[in-house]
């Protein structure tokens, strides 16, 4: 696991860049580790670069899509259940990636597990995880509490863009007065 301070500082950056893409009609739809970098920016060894968005969907045009409903893109340990189940997706799709992102930061290991990609992605669709305070008590509650509100099975219970998770892991960590 990262040190807190540590994971939020590279989740919010992901929040802003993805926020980014949201704010233009993108959703990434392949949002883990990977596609992730970490370089050096003057006095910041983790400042954020977001790459691959080769399987991005744009919505375009009368909100065309750039692929189907029932199509499935992306990474199982990180897909949201509705990518999953090869259904719509949004940027709430986005926002269970980043929080996946983060409990995997705060954890050391993602929310779900398996032998094989349909095991991950039966998981992603039906189980809850593990809160993260019985694998990471250092995290504290409201930094915890968005993580699991935004790995919601229901995309509707997530925050609406990745800028509105980064609001709300902000307004998380000053409650719990992280600096």
């Amino acid at each position: 696991p990262l040190r807190l301070e540590r994971a939020l500082h590279i989740a919010l950056q992901v929040c802003d860049a993805v926020g980014e893409a949201h704010d233009q009609g993108i959703v990434h739809r392949d949002l883990k580790p990977e596609n992730v970098m970490l370089v050096r920016r003057g006095g910041d060894p983790d400042f954020v670069k977001v790459l691959d968005f080769g399987v991005a969907k744009v919505d375009w045009l009368d909100g065309a899509q750039a692929t189907q409903v029932g199509t499935v893109f992306g990474t199982a340990r990180y897909m949201a259940p509705e990518a999953a189940r090869g259904e719509l997706v949004t940027p709430r799709s986005d926002v269970y990636s980043i929080a996946t992102l983060l409990y995997q930061c705060l954890a050391g290991r993602t929310p779900f597990d398996g032998t094989n990609t349909v095991a991950v992605l039966v998981k992603q669709c039906s189980e809850v995880p593990l809160e993260l305070s019985t694998i990471s008590p250092h995290v504290p509650a409201a930094v915890a509490r968005v993580v699991h509100q935004n790995l919601s099975k229901n995309p509707a219970e997530r925050c609406a863009t990745a800028r509105e998770l980064g609001a709300a892991l902000m307004a998380a960590a000053r409650e719990a007065r992280v600096e």
